[in-house]
């Protein structure tokens, strides 16, 4: 009897267990293949995430140097120089997150000012994330005139700034300083001073620095500069030309206890606050008379008159640093 083998069953198994096995490799490679891809995707939206937390932390920075120098700019008397200028690797915390900040003035009207906001994350010695912001800052109110009574416009009147009618501007209210406040002794940082007082009620082709003081009426007569503060306890009377008063930075220009009047040809020039309790007033028989004040003019009683019908012109120009005083 013939005996058949039957090989063709024991190869097809063979067959398939080969095949079996490509699937499986087949299967592997693919696992592989979309683990491979998923933990790149992965890392891509990790970077993603990373840039866009970065992104929003700088622009946050970024606008917190505007508002720093916001805060800056409304005090002035902080500043080293006339007005906050700005500095550079300013932090908001301990890490590694800085901004900078560029501050500049306009030319022609001191109220505005450019702000560069500029804001970076220092990794390894290099900055990243960089955000730039750039602003306007315009202070407003800017009282330029300041008036105890109702004001009208005047032809030989040119103000610069806001007019305040009887304190009519909410938070400008009159500064109220007194006599005593500068002639008992007066602060340059942690140094105290005495005023001096002025030997006659008259002067001419003369300057001091400092605070100088007058009880009583004061004439200047021509050629006179002062650098610091000028305190009269009675009227004020410009007869001269040439006549100067430069605050010092925090300090008041003027302050006078009765009257500003200026008789004719004569010529004032104020840079800084001044303080009239009374009027300015131009003389009947005042011609090309002239007053200029860069700062602030208030005036608590009165305005600005005139008693005849000579040619006179005021400039009062607002410079809020100028302005801007420090009380102790």
């Amino acid at each position: 009897m013939t005996k058949i083998k039957y090989t063709f069953n024991h190869i097809a198994g063979s067959n398939r267990k080969g095949s079996a096995l490509l699937v499986v490799l087949f299967l592997i490679i693919a696992i592989s293949t979309l683990s491979v891809g998923y933990v790149a995707v992965s890392d891509m939206e990790l970077g993603s995430g990373v840039n866009m937390s970065l992104r929003v932390s700088m622009e946050y920075l970024a606008e917190s140097g505007l508002e720093h120098a916001r805060a800056m700019l409304l005090v002035p008397q902080e500043a080293s120089g006339q007005y906050w200028t700005g500095q550079t690797q300013m932090q908001l915390g301990l890490d590694d997150d800085f901004y900078d900040v560029q501050v500049e003035r306009d030319s022609d009207d001191y109220r505005r000012y450019s702000v560069k906001s500029e804001a970076y994350r220092n990794h390894n010695g290099e900055n990243i994330g960089l955000n730039r912001l750039k602003a306007e800052v315009v202070l407003d109110p800017a009282v330029a005139l300041w008036v105890g009574q109702a004001w009208s416009d005047n032809p030989n009147v040119t103000v610069i700034g806001d007019v305040s009618e009887d304190g009519n501007i909410e938070g400008v209210q009159w500064p109220g300083l007194t006599r005593d406040d500068y002639v008992t002794s007066y602060y340059v940082e942690t140094d105290s001073y005495s005023a001096q007082l002025i030997a006659a009620n008259s002067i001419e082709d003369w300057s001091g620095s400092g605070v100088w003081y007058y009880d009583d009426d004061l004439t200047l007569a021509g050629n006179v500069e002062v650098y610091g503060t000028l305190v009269v306890n009675g009227n004020l009377i410009i007869e001269g030309n040439d006549n100067t008063v430069e605050a010092m930075k925090n300090f008041p220009a003027i302050l006078v206890f009765g009257e500003v009047r200026l008789e004719d040809a004569a010529s004032l020039m104020v840079e800084g606050l001044a303080q009239v309790r009374d009027r300015v007033v131009f003389a009947e028989n005042a011609a090309d008379a002239h007053l200029k004040a860069k700062g602030a003019l208030f005036i608590r009683d009165g305005g600005i008159e005139s008693l005849g019908s000579g040619i006179f012109d005021v400039d009062v120009i607002v410079h809020p640093d100028l302005a801007a005083i420090e009380t102790w």
